[in-house]
């Protein structure tokens, strides 16, 4: 840390800006590589997952027709049902045939030979009776009754609505050309329509390299693909590897399998990542490759930005520090930039300008200032010496007997001397009380004026320090002004009352004397009335409040409140938190 503080700006910024960068940078690139990555694996699921689907609706397009001829077939009742029928009456080991029998065999044989090369991939038909006739379109097995053999161990209820698939087998004999050597039998029964009963099976062969066509042809190079039935048997499969594993995950390949609806038949399929990821894998690495020459573009950019702006700030700094040291108003010169920092030494000149008026100004005042002290320091001369000359007067008055004379003039020295104080301009209220009643004494004494004072001064207030002289002038200007001259009938009184309510100090003056509307409380304290401003009789209520502002701010505030013929109320409310 030490070293880092003996570093400059620019140096500071670098250590700073350079890890940042740099964090940011390999921050950014594993959240984008993990990002990648993972949208990645999620692709390789999407597309074995869509290889897979494609697969099957090909396979089940097959199936439906399949299914479709197959039932043809099987639910034929003129050239199918009612021949095996008769089929069926006669035993397999019969020598010698009757006409029925060649009737019956010439009509399944006709129509099967009819519909065989209905689809491309149908290389043959067979009928087998349960008396274990076979009708062939052609040779295709060597052993037709392995074929029924295996029919009649399937599941006879299935059969009698459905279709079975069965495990390729051996093409042996045939004189069909075929692309291999294996044939995959479709099974359905043929009922009995009278008794819903199985006296037969209708069997279809698939051409086994329709399999290999319609599930390898568009798979990815390296692909793995089998199809395996309900006991693990594989019916078809492009690879010599069992690789039948369910959810298997590794690196090599994605695996994905996927059961048929229609057929106890599952697919299976291994995609190999390489291949399949080549070209991501290769936009991610030369995207990688790419953000690093930016990187260093950038640092190189950041520095020669931060250069810029560390001699910019060099300029500022040592123009200052000439400013502090030879106490010198020295400018900075301006460019054509708009930046932050152009800003600022376009402000800093305008402040050494404001400054340089400031210093004439201050020149000025402070002349003016000691001219006025030095008038000050004249003006009390007179004033003490009214009070010296007071003080005679009292010892005088007092010798004399004359004890009118010496109260008046001496409430008139306590007033005269709590005035020629000006070491603070705060007081106790149980002192700013104690010079109004001195003054208050005086105005009584003087016998111009007729009335009688209340005090109601709340103990716990006495000790507030309050701002000087702002009840005096509110006092006088109820006595003054306030009281009803022209009735002698009356008797004037006047209250001073001081309590504290809610952690404010409220000070207030009462009259009962001729009371003011509205607009008069409004126009006393409206500061531009200049004649109650310039009024010499008392300073008044607007100058009370001028001066409470000034140095209570938003925490003190007065208030006038009156009726005509009834009083007149001044309040001071001083906030004391």
């Amino acid at each position: 840390m030490k070293k880092y503080n003996q570093l400059n700006l620019k140096g500071k910024m670098l250590v700073i800006l350079i890890p940042v960068v740099l964090i940011s940078f390999i921050l950014t690139s594993y959240f984008w590589y993990n990002t990648a990555r993972k949208n990645a694996d999620e692709y390789l699921n999407n597309i074995t997952k869509a290889y897979i689907s494609d697969a099957q609706s090909n396979f089940d397009y097959i199936l439906t027709d399949t299914f479709h001829m197959i039932t043809l077939i099987s639910l034929n009742t003129k050239s199918i049902i009612d021949p095996v029928k008769e089929i069926n009456k006669i035993p397999a080991d019969t020598k010698v045939l009757n006409l029925d029998y060649i009737t019956n065999h010439r009509k399944v044989k006709d129509f099967i030979t009819t519909m065989n090369g209905y689809k491309y991939y149908i290389v043959g038909i067979s009928i087998a009776s349960l008396s274990g006739y076979v009708y062939q379109t052609s040779s295709i097995l060597k052993n037709s009754n392995e074929v029924m053999d295996l029919c009649k161990n399937l599941d006879q209820e299935k059969l009698k609505t459905s279709m079975i698939m069965l495990s390729p087998m051996q093409v042996e004999g045939t004189w069909i050309k075929l692309q291999s050597d294996y044939v995959i039998p479709a099974v359905r029964g043929i009922l009995n329509t009278e008794t819903q009963e199985i006296i037969g099976y209708t069997i279809l062969y698939f051409d086994y390299s329709l399999l290999e066509t319609m599930f390898t042809n568009n798979l990815p190079e390296g692909s793995l693909f089998q199809v395996t039935d309900s006991s693990s048997n594989i019916i078809f499969s492009n690879t010599n590897t069992n690789f039948i594993v369910t959810n298997k995950m590794d690196n090599d390949y994605r695996y994905s399998q996927l059961k048929l609806k229609d057929v106890d038949w599952t697919l299976n399929i291994a995609i190999p990542t390489t291949i399949v990821m080549k070209n991501i894998y290769t936009t991610l690495l030369n995207t990688f490759l790419f953000m690093i020459p930016i990187l260093i573009i950038l640092s190189i950019v950041l520095v020669i930005v931060i250069t810029s702006f560390s001699n910019r700030i060099k300029v500022i700094s040592g123009t200052m520090q000439k400013v502090s040291k030879a106490k010198h108003l020295l400018k900075i010169e301006e460019s054509n930039n708009q930046d932050e920092l152009e800003t600022i030494i376009h402000s800093y000149n305008e402040m050494i300008d404001e400054i340089h008026l400031l210093m004439v100004q201050i020149q000025k005042d402070e002349k003016q200032k000691a001219e006025q002290r030095i008038k000050l320091l004249q003006a009390q001369i007179d004033p003490h010496f009214v009070a010296n000359t007071l003080n005679t007067i009292t010892w005088m008055a007092k010798k004399q007997n004359a004890q009118n004379i010496a109260a008046l003039t001496d409430s008139m020295n306590t007033l005269l001397r709590a005035h020629l104080k000006i070491e603070s301009q705060f007081v106790k209220l149980e002192d700013e009380i104690d010079s109004v009643a001195s003054y208050i004494n005086i105005m009584l004494l003087g016998g111009n004026h007729d009335f009688s004072i209340k005090y109601d001064i709340q103990e716990e207030s006495k000790n507030i320090s309050i701002l000087k002289f702002i009840i005096q002038p509110l006092v006088e200007n109820s006595i003054i002004h306030g009281f009803c001259e022209d009735d002698l009938l009356k008797e004037n009184i006047l209250t001073i009352k001081t309590y504290i309510a809610r952690e404010v100090l409220y000070i207030e003056i009462l009259d009962n004397g001729k009371g003011m509307n509205n607009i008069q409380c409004k126009r006393i304290l409206n500061i531009e009335n200049d004649k109650i401003k310039n009024n010499k009789n008392g300073i008044g209520c607007l100058n009370v409040k001028e001066r409470i502002k000034l140095v209570y701010k938003d925490k003190g505030d007065l208030f006038i409140g009156s009726e005509e013929g009834k009083y007149t109320k001044v309040t001071i409310a001083l906030n004391l938190t």
